[in-house]
């Protein structure tokens, strides 16, 4: 992210002087970042390696919205809300479309099913991230809200941990580019399946100590 924010200071001045909006570039991340998807659905390393760079150039539009909102004063929690969106949207498409194409690629079924997993305990893992806030809310809880808001804050503080996770989600300068480049995509779907129903499980038990912590 600190690379592409580096590159992103020299169109960020031109966009400054022109009527998009800040939105515009969000819609403009979004699509550009599923056409960049869909070029893994063949399962040619050509193709591929193409649609991964060219979600580089997707998740540099990304890094541009915020500070356009700023300088144009058109913050709000909505732009929040679509990058979010468009976040997960892109995560399960990705998995998704390298699915199709490892499969196009091998004629192993095993690659389909390496995608639905994937691409439902990636969508199962957020939701349980978001059930503890979720269920504070409905109890009226926001003392504790606050509390365990805190608490995932302070779990953040062990950056190799921060840059491992990251570097394996579905994002710019990710293990997915890296697997293009090497041809590998459908050995790191297999990673994928295999490490997400991991990932979700302790996402439940970890909210699970969280809210247990407090009671009802």
């Amino acid at each position: 992210m600190k690379i592409i924010r580096w590159f992103s200071v020299y169109p960020l001045k031109l966009l400054l002087y022109t009527n998009i909006s800040a939105n515009q570039l969000s819609m403009a991340w979004m699509l550009l970042g599923l056409i960049a998807g869909v070029f893994l659905i063949k399962g040619d390393y050509w193709w591929s390696l193409s649609g991964m760079i060219l979600y580089q150039f997707a998740y540099l539009i990304d890094q541009l919205d915020e500070p356009v909102a700023r300088y144009k004063k058109q913050t709000n929690l909505g732009g929040e809300y679509l990058d979010e969106h468009t976040k997960y949207l892109h995560r399960t498409a990705l998995l998704a479309f390298m699915s199709i194409g490892a499969f196009n690629k091998f004629q192993n079924p095993i690659y389909i099913y390496a995608g639905l997993i994937s691409v439902l305990f990636i969508l199962m893992d957020q939701i349980m991230r978001l059930k503890p806030f979720h269920i504070y809310s409905l109890n009226n809880k926001f003392k504790e809200l606050k509390k365990i808001s805190k608490i995932s804050i302070e779990r953040q503080k062990n950056r190799f941990i921060v840059y491992v996770i990251e570097f394996f989600r579905p994002q710019a300068f990710n293990a997915m580019l890296f697997a293009a480049i090497f041809d590998v995509l459908h050995y790191l779907l297999i990673f994928y399946a295999i490490m997400l129903p991991i990932g979700y499980l302790k996402t439940v038990i970890s909210g699970y100590k969280e809210t247990a912590r407090f009671k009802n």
